[in-house]
């Protein structure tokens, strides 16, 4: 089986890599049998930071905090405050750091966080020592909120020259950035080098005013300096989803949009982007340019968008079809497209034949009730390639369960004329998952882990199996939330704090 190059201990960006796999294989300590054999569970959980934790913590290795390195998790809040813990202790090592004012939801049109602050993932830059985060601010005197790139020193948590700098979107001819009704929930994207950051946004809850889907790329030597795309919709067409901006080895970005009026399956409100960072930011014209399902006008109106999952960028394949992107939607289908050629609008049935191969995934894939609201993962194990669900609705037969995780086996080889997902196991009903993340030993003795914000707890399933390795209770956590596995340990963001979890001892 094909394997993504092995990311290093740390994790500086929305699960792990740019191709957003989710998949930490530097893990030696949770085996399975180590996290079933009744040494694992909470380790500390920090002071309360002030805010909800909607993105992802991050983690680096040896930062040198006042002289000494540590192992340090980062984690930004709804309250405009960025805080540095001792992944060891949870004790905290700077912070917090306010980057701003935040944002009351009395001051927006709609929206269901309140108040907002730095709401997506930041990104850490470890060899200039870098943090980036987008904050959503409201300065004294101004006459509404607006967006702000944040740069903070890993070290310290005080601002890099040049930082903050305003986000200010614009579009020749197009539509006009309005912060108020422009929400920044993905993560941030850094591309390789670092020189380049790539910032996407949506809508808030309640799609209210004219708002679009936009990315901004910001050149960060210069952060003055920056470049706009937004989607030609007539309204709508957010990139709302956690995952943010995905990038492949092949040099473009991918992201999912969801919801627009509906006109039009070529508005790009509700499909696979294919951007091109370089020479500047770009879609190339026609089929090149994106993917959108066949039903793409009735998932608008019936508010069943793809945007829910992003882009996850699939390792290079032997085959036809050597770039592979997954992605699913409300209507509970996934898709596997060609990341070469999207092809356009498909010819497909709304269910099958869309794309490079698609499939129902989650319930009855028939419009009635939201199916899917998270990222998917990938990982490879014991010689097979899996990509990893989270639903909500009823399982897929012969599974009998409601929500929760599902491991479909990737088919797909140079004997292979279409490469296909085929079910390889279902774990325990979830009321509410979040996004998965799999920590293994390289292709061995794989673990996923994932939050449900129905029942406010952490699973840990086996992932080969599906079976269901432990379970217990965090505090209350938000919707789409997803942990972070490094070290031997599992951090959970919660609304109020960071949560350790790992073996007693260790």
């Amino acid at each position: 089986a094909a394997a993504a190059a092995a990311p290093g201990p740390d994790v500086t960006t929305y699960h792990g890599d740019l191709l957003r796999t989710g998949w930490q294989q530097d893990e030696t300590a949770l085996t399975p049998q180590a996290v079933a054999g009744g040494a694992f569970g909470g380790l500390w959980t920090s002071v309360p930071l002030g805010g909800d934790l909607h993105g992802q913590p991050l983690f680096v290795a040896g930062v040198r905090v006042g002289g000494v390195p540590h192992d340090v998790v980062y984690a930004a809040t709804d309250a405009d405050t960025v805080w540095a813990l001792d992944a060891r202790t949870g004790h905290v090592l700077w912070g917090p750091v306010t980057v701003g004012t935040p944002v009351p939801a009395s001051a927006l049109q709609c929206g269901d966080i309140n108040p907002v602050g730095i709401t997506g993932t930041p990104v850490a830059d470890p060899a200039r020592g870098a943090l980036y985060a987008v904050a959503m601010t409201m300065p004294a005197g101004a006459a509404g909120p607006q967006y702000e790139l944040v740069g903070l020193r890993l070290g310290d948590g005080s601002p890099l020259p040049g930082f903050p700098v305003p986000l200010a979107p614009r579009a020749a001819g197009g539509p006009a950035f309005d912060a108020r009704v422009q929400q920044e929930r993905g993560a941030l994207t850094l591309l390789p080098g670092g020189n380049v950051l790539e910032v996407p946004f949506g809508g808030f809850d309640g799609d209210c005013g004219d708002y679009h889907g936009w990315v901004q790329q910001i050149w960060l030597p210069h952060p003055e300096d920056q470049a706009s795309y937004v989607t030609p919709t007539a309204r709508e067409g957010g990139l709302w989803g956690a995952a943010g901006l995905a990038y492949g080895p092949e040099g473009a970005l991918f992201g999912v949009t969801g919801n627009s009026s509906g006109v039009s399956a070529t508005d790009m409100g509700d499909a696979v982007l294919r951007l091109l960072p370089t020479p500047h930011l770009s879609q190339p014209p026609g089929p090149a340019g994106f993917f959108a399902p066949s039903n793409a006008v009735r998932l608008d109106v019936a508010d069943f968008d793809l945007g829910t999952a992003g882009a996850l960028l699939l390792p290079a394949q032997p085959g036809p079809y050597p770039y592979l992107l997954f992605t699913m939607g409300k209507q509970g289908v996934g898709y596997l497209v060609d990341r070469w050629y999207p092809g356009g609008v498909s010819g497909g049935d709304g269910v099958s034949d869309e794309g490079v191969w698609s499939g129902c995934m989650y319930g009855a894939c028939g419009g009635v009730g939201a199916a899917v609201f998270s990222e998917a993962a990938y990982y490879a194990s014991s010689g097979a390639q899996y990509v990893l669900t989270a639903g909500i609705t009823a399982q897929h037969p012969p599974c009998a369960g409601r929500g929760g995780l599902e491991a479909w086996r990737l088919e797909t080889g140079a004997d292979v004329a279409r490469p296909s997902l085929t079910l390889a196991w279902c774990g325990p009903s979830m009321a509410d998952p979040g996004s998965p993340t799999v920590s293994s030993d390289g292709p061995n003795g794989a673990v996923a882990w994932i939050l449900d914000a129905g029942s406010a707890r952490l699973l840990a399933v086996d992932g080969t199996t599906g079976r269901l390795l432990w379970e217990g209770a965090v505090l209350p956590v938000e919707r789409f939330t997803v942990p972070t596995v490094a070290a031997g340990t599992v951090f959970v963001p919660t609304r109020t704090a960071i949560q350790a979890f790992g073996l007693a001892g260790a």
